[in-house]
């Protein structure tokens, strides 16, 4: 009797049982009843009528009592924020949703996949649960007030896994490990295919009946004893995935090559003991040791694309100098919150984001730009977690919690992109698995047809036409090429966080710039201050600067800088928030909101509205625009405008000062506009910006399709116009004002310092110094769509040529091996050009060294 959760044998029956479906069914021990009647219960009993693999041994309850115990340590504030991060649509929910990442062990099929997102998603609390069976990742969104992160955990062990928060570092010794058992798998494979094919030489090179028949069989039995560990150990990833994919019922890559390599065995054992016809264990050997080469070495470049994700992830320092006081404490970095004050010395990484209190120093943002060469910071600056101080400590003020500071954003984008596959990859599933299914329909005919012909070369032709065919080619063409360009572009600081974006991007038609800080350089600067009658310049500037307090936007950059070159830095500058900052120049309010695309506005007690932005929105008529603008140069009226205005409470709108900002051109602007017009592409410029300043960058740039005063949703519409026309629109872009635009494009970049938003709705991420990325990225696009046509060429020529010879008995099974094996390679191979040629040691040199 066999237990019917985890089907180990039942030595006391009757003793636990469960009932389902009607019916008692028997389980070997109590924790087998614990987890199956857990499934049950939670109306989940799907999961056994669907499953095609048996569960893991049960857990008994003390055990699993004991375990939910440890979880408790999981919603411990210290370590729950480690792991814990705010949703992506968290602003826009009722309720203020986190993420957690779990990684999971004991997934074997698909209905494992099936029934812990349901068990997990019946929680009260839970938003999502979406498990990644080939990852073995589950991602779940829940409501932090509602359920704790041990009842998550809790719950996937009762129904029989286990389960961890997700953790860079623990990824990387999984991959060690993964890496040393194909390296195993590799030896074994490697030492046997040389040993046996000494044994075969011999009847290679004589003619029949020149080797005694007794030292024959002697060299047969000692191939079938160095063969067998191969079979057993070396080919399990493919028998095992053969099996798989027969229960259910989705033929893949694995089935022919299986049947190929179970077939040539067994033939060669009965040809061993009868003392008759050929033997085939040399080709046995060697197809196991060339195919596991090619896998590894596909596995090897995937591994290689997440390395450098790996390296941002652990290099954000453990520990962090909080301030107390006066008093320094050193405390975990997951423990900071928003708000607090940190010291970072010389020679120390700044732990989580945030803005210089005190000091000017300098910094190396090489961790996340890629840019070695140091950059001055101050009072006001934003600095991302990861940046190296290299100069005077500064003090800083915490702006976001680790598990939502620069760092982990890019994390869990980059995570996305590889969750998600390009349409391409799942075309090519799909055809591999027609092909499979085709493939061994043909296989058997050709064996009926020899059977007819001549029965002694049936057998073997047969195996060779399962040999020689390459699903695996097939199937490796798309995404191999797909991880070695996203492992690239990573090294060269382009994050890519959606599948398709990519195979997109060699399809672009039109590119769409948004202009500040995207075709310009981003760090603009106050070309002149122009107040009215009720303030003068410097208080009309502090008081700019007040409202802009803790912004990251340019032109918040470009007033601060403004006020350091004329005079002292004010209270205001160093304030916790912009409440304190207006507090200090007598200017208390009791509600500030930021407007993406248009400004800032402040409610004050005694009524009246401050508002900072577009002249629109500081309410400015076209009667006094017009006097403002009188007299103005052409530099003047080629620079961006920045109102400060107050409405009191009888609704009388006065306007206190104009800034006029300048934003030079980005050096590389010119050259990368031509550069992609002669590639065929149309060039767009959209910006929220007025009219003389957008018109004076678009006739630099000879850009003759452009448009001003664009808010968020006229940058929508403009893109979805092209896209009606059947354009293809890749849209460049970096502020919060630019998201929607971003998400909406067929494609989409966040460029240079973009901010956290633009990120978040981009698909691709440019770490690198505004546009310098977008060449690179393109150009990489266009090379990885060739590798693949080229990968798919050569696969569907190579069986097209393969198959028929091997059908027609012109292929042994050997060669057939050889063929296979090899074709495989050099479509790996290929995917490799992709990668620099001052790559790191290949990585199959470097796992044999680690081996050693």
């Amino acid at each position: 009797m066999r237990c019917y959760h985890c089907t180990e044998e039942v030595i006391d029956p009757a003793r636990w049982q469960v009932e389902f479906d009607d019916s008692v069914h028997d389980v070997c021990c109590a924790g087998c009843k614990a987890v199956m009647q857990a499934i049950v219960d939670s109306n989940l009993g799907d999961y056994y009528r669907f499953r095609t693999e048996p569960a893991q041994f049960g857990v008994i309850p003390d055990d699993l009592s004991r375990q939910l115990d440890e979880l408790a340590v999981f919603d411990e504030p210290e370590i729950s924020e480690r792991y814990l991060r705010a949703a992506d649509d968290a602003a826009i929910s009722d309720v203020e949703l986190v993420e957690v990442s779990l990684s999971v062990e004991g997934l074997r099929c698909g209905a494992c996949v099936w029934v812990l997102e349901r068990s997990v998603a019946g929680l009260a609390g839970v938003d999502m649960a979406r498990v990644n069976f080939s990852s073995a990742r589950a991602t779940v969104r829940f409501d932090p007030q509602r359920l704790k992160l041990s009842k998550i955990l809790g719950r996937v062990a009762q129904v029989g896994y286990k389960t961890v928060p997700f953790d860079a570092r623990e990824r990387e010794q999984s991959l060690k490990k993964e890496s040393r058992a194909f390296m195993q798998r590799l030896f074994i494979a490697g030492i046997a295919m040389m040993q046996v094919m000494m044994y075969a030489l011999p009847a290679y090179i004589t003619e029949a009946g020149d080797i005694d028949l007794e030292h024959e069989q002697l060299l047969r039995w000692a191939s079938l004893v160095l063969t067998t560990p191969v079979l057993l150990y070396s080919a399990q990833p493919f028998l095992v995935g053969a099996y798989n994919d027969l229960r259910n019922r989705q033929p893949g890559m694995d089935v022919p090559v299986s049947i190929g390599i179970v077939a040539a065995f067994l033939a060669s054992v009965w040809a061993t003991i009868t003392a008759t016809g050929e033997i085939y264990f040399d080709s046995v050997a060697m197809f196991v040791f060339l195919l596991l080469g090619a896998r590894y070495l596909e596995w090897s470049v995937r591994r290689r694309a997440m390395r450098a994700v790996d390296d941002i992830s652990a290099s954000a320092p453990e520990t962090a100098q909080r301030l107390i006081g006066d008093q320094l404490e050193t405390v975990p970095a997951l423990r900071l919150a928003v708000g607090d004050t940190v010291v970072v010395d010389n020679g120390d990484r700044v732990p989580v984001d945030g803005t210089v209190l005190l000091g000017q120093s300098s910094i190396n943002n090489a961790l996340v730009t890629g840019e070695s060469v140091p950059i001055t910071v101050g009072v006001g600056d934003v600095i991302a977690g990861g940046a190296l101080v290299t100069g005077a400590p500064l003090r800083m003020k915490v702006l976001r919690q680790q598990s939502a500071s620069t760092l982990s954003v890019i994390d869990r984008l980059i995570e996305r992109g590889s969750a998600e596959k390009p349409r391409a990859v799942l075309l090519a599933d799909r055809i591999a698995t027609i092909f499979v299914s085709a493939l061994l329909c043909f296989a058997t005919l050709v064996w009926g047809v020899w059977m007819m012909v001549d029965s002694s070369r049936a057998a073997t032709t047969a195996i060779a036409v399962l040999v020689v065919s390459c699903p695996c080619a097939l199937s490796l063409a798309t995404p191999a090429a797909l991880a070695a360009a996203t492992g690239e572009l990573l090294k060269s600081r382009l994050l890519i966080t959606r599948g398709h974006a990519l195979e997109t991007l060699s399809r672009v038609t039109d590119v769409v710039f948004d202009k500040t800080g995207t075709l310009t350089t981003g760090a603009p600067s106050v070309y002149a201050v122009h107040s009215g009658k009720a303030l003068d310049d410097d208080a009309a500037l502090a008081l700019a600067v007040a409202l802009e307090t803790g912004s990251t936007h340019p032109y918040a950059c470009a007033l601060r800088d403004k006020q350091r070159e004329s005079e002292p830095v004010r209270s205001a500058s160093i304030a916790k928030d912009a409440y304190e900052a207006l507090q200090s120049l007598d200017y208390p309010a009791s509600e500030i909101s930021h407007e993406a695309g248009h400004g800032v506005s402040a409610s004050l007690d005694d009524g009246s509205v401050l508002y900072l932005g577009s002249a629109k929105w500081c309410a400015v008529v076209p009667s006094e625009l017009d006097a403002w603008q009188g007299g103005d140069d052409e530099r003047a009226r080629a620079a961006s405008e920045v109102f400060l205005s107050r409405r009191s409470s009888a609704n009388v709108v006065e306007v206190l000062a104009r800034f006029l900002i300048n934003d030079a051109l980005r050096v590389n602007a010119q050259s990368l506009v031509t550069h992609l017009r002669n590639n065929g592409m149309r060039v767009h410029l959209l910006s929220g910006d007025r009219l003389p300043a957008v018109q004076s960058v678009a006739d630099d740039l000879g850009i003759t399709d452009y448009c001003a005063s664009a808010t968020p949703s006229d940058k929508q519409a403009f893109v979805s116009r092209l896209q009606e026309q059947g354009s293809i629109v890749l849209m460049v872009g970096d502020g919060i004002n630019d998201a929607p635009v971003l998400a909406s494009a067929d494609v989409s970049m966040a460029a240079g310092d973009a901010t956290a938003l633009a990120r978040t709705a981009a698909d691709v991420i440019s770490l690198l110094p505004g546009l310098d990325g977008l060449p690179i990225l393109l150009n990489k696009a266009g090379q990885t769509t060739r590798i693949v046509r080229q990968n798919l060429a050569w696969a569907g020529t190579y069986n097209l040529l393969a198959i028929p010879l091997a059908a027609l008995g012109f292929v042994p099974p050997w060669a057939a091996a050889i063929g296979m094996a090899l074709s495989s390679l050099l479509v790996a191979f290929n995917a490799q050009r992709l990668w620099s040629r001052n790559a790191e040691l290949p990585e199959v040199m470097r796992a044999v060294v680690d081996y050693s």
